[in-house]
Parts: structure tokens; C-alpha cells; sequence
């Protein structure tokens, strides 16, 4: 089909999982996050949307007021749970969909069942059964990692320089009683 104009916003249900565009997807908003656009060319698309993010012209941004969230607590644990992580090497197979659209076969990643085993908050199916892994989701994780991995440095940094005056002090006393030794 070939959709120019119009809003798909404001239809509601789409009511098909796939949208493919074999001429120009032209103006309005596409809101609806169940569908897929592919082929074709996007002009004039002010707004792209898919599962409330805003994609392209400089978006990507999800949705993280305080006022949406409820039961907010610290990540504990970061480097725990990121030790668990596998990042892998890849090739996607031949009959993935989208492939054509890749620069190459080659990818790297995670397995989604094995985060899924971890965080399972970060890992959708969809209704194929085909899991994907929220990216996004894995940027606090680091962040806390990284802030609990300065903490441990800031100790080992303190302990370290303690040891270097208590070394310090310890030569200075050899040395004194090595020249009343007369050694």
C-alpha cells in the first residue's frame, strides 16, 4: 500500500502487523508501535513513533518522567548483574527480516534469552515468539557500574596511599636505626 498524508494516530487500531510502503510514505504521524514500515521512502515524516519513542530527527527518547513511575529504587549490584552479560559476535541468517537493510550479515549483540535469564524486563517477544532486547534498558546498568566501580577505585586509591606513607615511614625508620648501627 501506499499511504501519503493522513494521521495514523488518531485510526486507533491499526489492525495489521505489517505496513509496506512500495511508494512514498508521505506527512502525518505514525504512532501505532505494532506496525512495521518497510521499502519505500519516508519524506516529510515529521514524527515517527513506535512504542511511545520517538525515533529519527534527532530523537530517540524514551519516556522517563518521575511523575510516570512508581515503586523507583537503586540499582544495586551493577557489576554483578553486567558480569553476567555475554556480548557476542554474529551473522544474521539469510531469511531474517530487514536484512537487506543491514550494511552487513556481521553484528554484535547479546542473545536475548540469556539476558532474558538476567533482566528479564528487557526482553520483549513478539507475537512470532521472536525475542528482542531493549538496548536502552542496559545504559543505567553501566552507569551504576561504572559509579560502583569508581567507589571500589576511590578505596583502593585511599588504601594504596595509606600504604605508601606507612612504607615511607617504615624506610625512614630503618634507615635511622641502620646509621645507629653504623651499617
Amino acid at each position: 500500500a501506499t499511504l501519503s498524508g493522513g494521521d495514523l494516530s488518531s485510526v486507533g487500531s491499526i489492525g495489521a502487523t505489517s505496513l509496506t510502503a512500495s511508494g512514498a510514505v508521505t506527512g502525518g504521524s505514525v504512532t501505532d508501535g505494532t506496525a512495521t514500515l518497510s521499502g519505500g521512502t519516508l519524506l516529510g515524516l515529521t514524527r515517527l513513533q513506535v512504542n511511545n519513542v520517538d525515533v529519527g530527527n534527532g530523537y530517540d527518547a524514551l519516556q522517563s518522567d518521575r511523575r510516570l513511575k512508581e515503586n523507583i529504587r537503586n540499582i544495586t549490584d551493577a557489576v554483578a548483574v553486567l558480569s553476567a552479560f555475554r556480548g557476542v559476535r554474529f551473522d544474521w541468517r539469510a531469511n531474517v527480516p530487514g536484512k537487506e537493510l543491514r550494511r552487513s550479515p556481521a553484528d554484535i549483540g547479546f542473545i536475548a534469552q540469556e539476558i532474558e535469564e538476567v533482566l528479564p524486563e528487557l526482553v520483549m517477544s513478539n507475537s512470532t515468539g521472536y525475542r528482542s532486547v531493549s538496548y536502552y534498558g542496559v545504559i543505567p546498568l553501566l552507569v551504576e557500574g561504572v559509579r560502583e566501580q569508581q567507589r571500589e577505585i576511590d578505596v583502593l586509591r585511599d588504601d594504596n596511599t595509606m600504604l605508601e606513607r606507612r612504607v615511607a615511614s617504615l624506610e625512614e625508620k630503618v634507615k635511622r636505626i641502620l646509621m645507629l648501627v653504623g651499617a
